[in-house]
């Protein structure tokens, strides 16, 4: 029977168990394992933007985990992600080359266990503790070729949660059924900075889940905090913590036998200076999976963003923000062998009240996951 897997659990999958792989009795050690990706996108969305470019684009994504045992307790992680773009699904606004570096998570942590009971605390560059899929990023973990809109789809300027990683504390905790995670940050998911930027802003995030029986786990998180910055909404004399971002999202995991399901609902309540009506923006998509036998499987995923209205003081009266937008994808995936699979999917983008096939994409990806390396030291 498949289980669903807390989502405080996930990093152990995203590094291979390569921290539990080191003998046991060891009390330091090196792992490395890393994915890497080579794909291409067809698509006519770009040719907006470059206007020169042809519908079909090559790229390549490797993603690094570099992990450091370092004792009983304690350990060091790290994700990388080097990526030719454009290559994933949420990339095709921009068909121009180049090559992009990511330190998606570094961080050092204590993790202790005790029967059903544990305690992990985290500090450094970690993924936004908002929402489900982020842990999911790695392409051999996600089944489908882009990500839901929330995370890959930038809404009125923003995406509303980065992929990448920000700088931050996290506590997570799991005690029979339930698991939980807080975290701070030194900036908004919506809009990440550096430890070395300016426009730094406390932002908190809480989030935890029940595991209703094997295979069956809901979900819930929320975030708040500001996110804006001086010069495109704020003046030089205005203070960001006056506008915050205030979001909450539930997620659930179903799996049993050949079948499972992912799906998550978020809303997002953007205040803004000199608005009379601060836009809210909803979020949701459903992801089945289905493995056909054991080398092939068919995913599908059916998302949508809905826009509230908003009103400025220098507006007569409310209009819409922008139209309503769906997106539905459906991949296949066939497993060479255990370290080799191939993804290819396509992608049918709709806004409301329009009809454009010129923004759909076809994708095709082939996945390598690679143990490079994992020595312990007595």
């Amino acid at each position: 029977m498949s289980k669903a897997v807390p989502r405080t659990d996930i990093l152990l999958m995203i590094c291979g168990l390569a921290l539990p792989a080191i003998a046991q009795e060891a009390g330091y050690g090196f792992t490395l394992p890393a994915t890497l990706s080579a794909g291409g996108m067809y698509t006519h969305a770009w040719e907006q933007s470059t206007p020169t470019a042809g519908p079909l684009e090559p790229g390549f994504q490797l993603m690094m985990y570099p992990s450091l045992k370092l004792g009983e307790h304690w350990y060091a992680y790290s994700a990388i992600d080097v990526n030719l773009s454009p290559y994933n699904l949420f990339q095709d606004n921009s068909a121009t080359n180049r090559v992009k570096f990511y330190v998606i998570q570094a961080f050092v942590a204590y993790h202790r266990t005790k029967g059903s009971r544990s305690l992990t605390v985290k500090a450094g560059q970690l993924s936004s503790a908002f929402g489900s899929f982020p842990l999911r990023y790695d392409d051999a973990l996600n089944p489908l070729l882009g990500a839901p809109a929330t995370y890959g789809a930038p809404s009125y300027g923003n995406f509303p949660v980065t992929l990448y990683g920000l700088p931050g504390i996290e506590i997570d905790a799991s005690l029979g059924r339930l698991d939980a995670r807080i975290q701070a940050t030194n900036s908004s998911p919506a809009n990440p900075k550096n430890i070395l930027e300016n426009g730094q802003a406390l932002n908190w995030t809480a989030g935890g889940g029940y595991t209703i029986r094997q295979g069956f786990r809901v979900g819930m998180s929320v975030n708040q905090g500001p996110y804006l910055q001086v010069g495109r909404f704020l003046r030089p004399s205005e203070n960001s913590s006056q506008w915050p971002m205030t979001a909450v999202g539930i997620d659930g995991q179903w799996a049993r036998g050949r079948g499972s399901i992912n799906g998550e609902w978020q809303r997002f309540y953007y205040l803004y200076p000199r608005y009379i009506v601060s836009p809210v923006i909803k979020y949701g998509y459903l992801e089945p999976k289905v493995v056909l036998n054991p080398r092939l499987y068919v995913a599908f995923r059916f998302g949508y963003e809905s826009f509230s209205d908003f009103q400025t003081i220098s507006m007569a009266g409310p209009a819409a923000l922008t139209p309503n937008r769906q997106v539905a994808e459906l991949a296949f995936g066939y497993r060479i062998n255990r370290a080799l699979l191939v993804k290819a999917g396509y992608e049918w983008p709709h806004r409301d009240g329009t009809l454009n096939s010129n923004n759909n994409i076809f994708g095709v990806q082939l996945v390598t996951s690679i143990n490079a390396i994992s020595k312990a030291f007595h």
